[in-house]
């Protein structure tokens, strides 16, 4: 079966790069690199993981492209089972799980992007998001311009 040796390249993948000096020729150092600030909080580019291949792939990929060429720190966190979990994560939600208020822990939205969560499977999570908070809700901004099958 094709699948489990998909994923099994793709974990090696995955594991391999984080220990590589850089993957982007002239790539921002990492001791160069960059907080954001966020509701008053300094902190990195908060990607949302979600839990299958392809979402991780796209992740790693976002994430090496905003740490090297754009010079951000960034923190990959998350590993949601299913879309609407980033929807409840880039609302403020700690564990993208629905919740009522943003992180008490820190009191801002740590998680500011996610890739690859379907919208057709989280559009009332949306709507429930947008209703508790407003337009700090998760925003699709779009395509990445893949259609899938």
């Amino acid at each position: 079966m094709v699948l489990p040796r998909f994923t099994l390249l793709v974990h090696a993948i995955v594991s391999v790069v984080p220990t590589l000096q850089s993957c982007l020729p002239d790539a921002s150092l990492p001791q160069l690199r960059e907080n954001i600030s966020i509701d008053g909080v300094s902190m990195p580019v908060g990607i949302w993981v979600l839990d299958w291949p392809s979402a991780e792939i796209i992740a790693h990929i976002a994430a090496i492209i905003i740490e090297e060429e754009l010079g951000y720190n960034v923190s990959l966190d998350g590993w949601g089972c299913c879309s609407h979990t980033a929807i409840w994560a880039l609302s403020g939600c700690p564990d993208g799980q629905e919740c009522n208020t943003v992180d008490a822990s820190t009191g801002a939205r740590r998680h500011h992007l996610a890739l690859e969560a379907w919208s057709v499977s989280s559009g009332s999570s949306s709507l429930q998001a947008r209703d508790k908070f407003g337009s700090d809700a998760a925003t699709n901004l779009g395509s990445i311009g893949f259609k899938g099958l």
